[in-house]
This record gives structure tokens, sequence and C-alpha cells, in this order.
């Protein structure tokens, strides 16, 4: 939450052929929404460079898709660990001071990529490996804010509740999508 004045400026930003990020810049403060895109260290010094002092980064934490290769079980382990080193590495890339992870709150659906769950980051993992990496995080429950003038340090309790949805993915159903001959 940023109490907004008439006077801020934004920044849109085109990462590789498809992605884009956002950041919005207002009485002091600059926020960088990466979204899902694949930033890098020189990507991150540009940013830098251009937008000064970043204090908020918002990023991807988790699965988004997979390509479908057959050996997932040997695969999807080290894609969602990559997710989580490129959010360290953007983290300190970046110089900021928080990170909110934003982007791939989703569970998937039908019964043909419903092993995908099991592979995905949750918000406690990504806890995990900040408060790990001793770096600042803020999960946010739909609904609560970030106030950047005071920003949040206790997670335990939007944790809970991520973790409480998270235990009842198995139970949900799942689409078995329509055979066509």
């Amino acid at each position: 939450k940023i109490r907004m004045s008439r006077f801020f400026s934004c920044n849109n930003s085109q990462i590789g052929q498809m992605d884009s990020s956002f950041a919005v810049m207002n009485k002091g403060y600059t926020l960088l929404n990466v979204n899902d895109c694949e930033i890098n260290s020189t990507d991150c010094k540009n940013y830098r460079k251009d937008l000064g002092k970043i204090d908020l980064v918002l990023n991807q934490f988790s699965l988004a898709g997979y390509n479908g290769e057959i050996n997932y079980k040997d695969h999807l382990p080290g894609v969602s660990q990559i997710i989580l080193d490129n959010m360290i590495e953007n983290h300190r890339d970046l110089g900021v001071k928080t990170t909110i992870p934003f982007a791939s709150y989703v569970y998937f659906c039908c019964e043909d990529n419903r092993y995908i769950n099991d592979f995905a980051n949750t918000p406690r993992t990504v806890a995990d490996r900040f408060k790990n990496e001793n770096l600042n995080l803020a999960v946010l429950y739909p609904g609560e804010t970030f106030d950047l003038e005071s920003p949040k340090t206790d997670n335990e309790s939007s944790l809970q509740l991520f973790d409480k949805k998270y235990a009842t993915l198995k139970d949900k159903e799942y689409d078995k999508g329509a055979l066509i001959p």
C-alpha cells in the first residue's frame, strides 16, 4: 500500500519476446512487478540503472506450466528449485528490501496435468528458503495489504492459511476432459 500522490511515474519494460515488467515510483518508493519474467543479473543491473533504488519486488514463485516431458519426476524438482534460486538471485541483484511471492498461486486441475501440483513451490517453501538466506519476504494472503512505510515482517498467519489451502489440493475434483476419437 502506497498512499499515492498525483505525482507518480511508471515504467514498463519488455523482457524477452513475450513478457514485460511494470514498475511504479511514488513518494520516494519503487515497486517492481516482474511477475513471471525470467530476469537475469544483466536485467537487474539495467533496472537499477533505470529505476534507482527498488524497495519491493513482486516475483513468480512456482510452476506456471510444463512442457510435458515424459520424465517429469526427474525434471520438475529441478525446475521448481531453479525458480526459487532465481527469486533469491533477483532479490539480491535488485538490492530490494522485500520480495513478495506473487505469481503462480495456481493448481493444475485436469487429470492429465495434476501431477505438476506435486512439484509446485508453496508459499511455505519460499518463506523457508528466504529465511535460510536471511532475506526479507512478505507473504500476503488474498485481501491482505503491504505498507512500504511499515513493512510486514511476520508471515506466519498468512502461511498457515496457505498451508491449509495447499493441503486440500489432493481432495479437489479434477477434470477428466473429453476424449476425442
